[in-house]
């Protein structure tokens, strides 16, 4: 059976305009997200092919106005649009019932369970937020998680990255590698597909470090950005194809034993403000 997945990653809360990938989640209100995602399931199961499945992720971010700054001093998220409060545990509670409810949609008859399912997702990234900013959001959505039955459980995606960590030096905004691993991977709704954009292997090294130091080895596949440097760059030195991205993971995962496993997916993010 065919598998795939798809992202689509924003902030709920206030408006402007939404992107997929790169660099910059901005906004919309949840009625405007609700009614996005339903459209593009109805879109979907109106040409689906027998045999194939689609998960929907529906991401956030960890990007917090008065912290995230480029490297000229300037605001990565536009002020108007952001603060502490996308990213504290109310937020990763209503996350998380707002994946509930699109499941509970997605099951209306005639249900289309049998080749839909929506989860949520967030690109945690350690130059977006402190710690502890990111683990508020992300046990907020974990604590509705374990409310969920067992067969009516929709986790999240943690389609981020490991900034600064080994073995380029520390993690960057003083995070860890256990924090990237527990945020990515220890709560029980986490699920990970790691950022792995640079063409020289670098976030692939980072992220084999993590799961060769922190024990674990669940990964969902990998996340490339050519589709948004395309259209929206360039952005030379990150601009992995997906299928390198995703072989340059593997290569190394699998190339020591206690880091060995399988990667299911591999996923490209492109921009598309429409």
């Amino acid at each position: 059976m065919a598998t795939s997945i798809h992202i689509w990653t924003g902030k709920m809360g206030c408006t402007g305009p939404i992107c997929q990938g790169l660099t910059r989640p901005f906004s919309y209100p949840y009625p405007i997200i609700d009614a996005a995602a339903k459209d593009f399931l109805r879109g979907y199961t109106e040409t689906h092919v027998a045999g194939t499945t689609l998960t929907l992720v529906i991401g956030t971010s960890n990007c917090v106005d008065s912290l995230t700054r480029d490297q000229s001093g300037n605001q990565i998220c536009p002020p108007q649009a952001f603060g502490d409060g996308y990213t504290n545990s109310e937020h990763g509670q209503a996350w998380a019932n707002m994946i509930s409810d699109l499941n509970d949609w997605i099951d209306l008859p005639p249900s289309w369970r049998g080749w839909e399912t929506a989860w949520g997702g967030s690109d945690i990234e350690p130059d977006w937020s402190s710690f502890g900013e990111a683990v508020d959001w992300a046990g907020g959505y974990n604590f509705i998680y374990q409310q969920w039955a067992p067969d009516r459980r929709w986790r999240y995606v943690d389609y981020g990255s490991a900034d600064g960590c080994p073995p380029y030096g520390p993690c960057d905004n003083v995070w860890t590698q256990y924090e990237v691993k527990y945020v990515a991977y220890s709560l029980a709704a986490a699920w990970t597909l790691p950022d792995v954009y640079r063409t020289d292997g670098g976030n692939a090294e980072q992220w084999q470090q993590i799961s060769e130091l922190q024990g674990f080895d669940a990964f969902l596949g990998s996340t490339t950005q050519l589709g948004a440097c395309t259209t929206n760059g360039p952005c030379p030195g990150i601009d992995n194809p997906p299928d390198v991205g995703w072989r340059q993971f593997w290569t190394l995962l699998n190339g020591r034993s206690v880091t060995a496993t399988s990667l299911t997916w591999s996923t490209d993010l492109s921009w598309n403000t429409n």
